[in-house]
């Protein structure tokens, strides 16, 4: 099959995505017609595995996790504020964090399970145990996505080999207990089966930056008006 989707085309998506889904939560309580808050809110569930995905690919091709996890977490600090203000409207919220903190802890989980697992195949079951470790921190951290996006990371990395299965549980993961909008989150794994799996040229810094930038410019909006 033809692959017709570039990186960059999947993050544009992604990016995309992501701003919908937080215009659609800002501009909620200011007039935004009720079937363009749920039409953009299903759009914005695209941008959770497009973006899970994308890190399990920066897993596998990086030269160095543990500098591509400390970028993750430095942008996951600089968005907290930005995301505090742009979702609930406060400078201070420590009830709900965003998710890139869950994306640095998926990371660790499949550098720490590779680890493991190269060791002795026999510590299979210390993979599972800590897979199960981290679904539960991330949910008791409130992290965004909490366990399904570590579920999903551990899903695209360990069945990359198996596409039909990797897609029927990615797609069951995607949707389960996730809101009525969720329902639409397993359409990313189109664009993401169609990526040619080329790397992209949109700088990295922008894909970076774009995370922040956007959430404080929406938290701005939120908090004067």
């Amino acid at each position: 099959m033809k692959k017709y989707f570039t990186s960059d085309m999947l993050k544009i998506i992604g990016m995309i995505s992501i701003l919908c889904d937080h215009c659609a939560i800002v501009f909620a309580g200011y007039g935004l017609p009720v079937w363009a808050y749920w039409t953009m809110r299903c759009v914005g569930r695209l941008a959770f595995p497009i973006f899970t995905y994308f890190i399990v690919q920066g897993f596998i091709y990086t030269h160095s996790v543990g500098k591509y996890g400390l970028r993750i977490l430095l942008a996951a600090v600089l968005s907290e504020i930005p995301y505090n203000m742009a979702i609930f409207g406060k400078v201070w919220y420590f009830g709900h964090n965003n998710v890139l903190f869950t994306f640095a802890m998926a990371l660790f989980v499949l550098w720490l399970a590779q680890k493991i697992y190269k060791k002795n195949t026999h510590y299979v079951p210390f993979v599972v145990i800590l897979v199960l470790w981290a679904m539960a921190v991330s949910y008791v951290l409130g992290l965004d996505y909490s366990w399904r996006c570590i579920l999903l990371a551990v899903i695209f990395y360990y069945l990359r080999s198996y596409s039909s299965i990797m897609y029927t549980a990615g797609g069951i993961v995607m949707i389960i207990s996730g809101s009525v909008a969720g329902l639409a989150t397993p359409l990313a794994l189109i664009p993401i089966h169609l990526h040619d799996g080329e790397k992209g040229r949109i700088p990295r810094f922008i894909t970076y930056a774009f995370y922040p930038a956007h959430l404080l410019l929406l938290g701005i909006i939120r908090m004067i008006m």
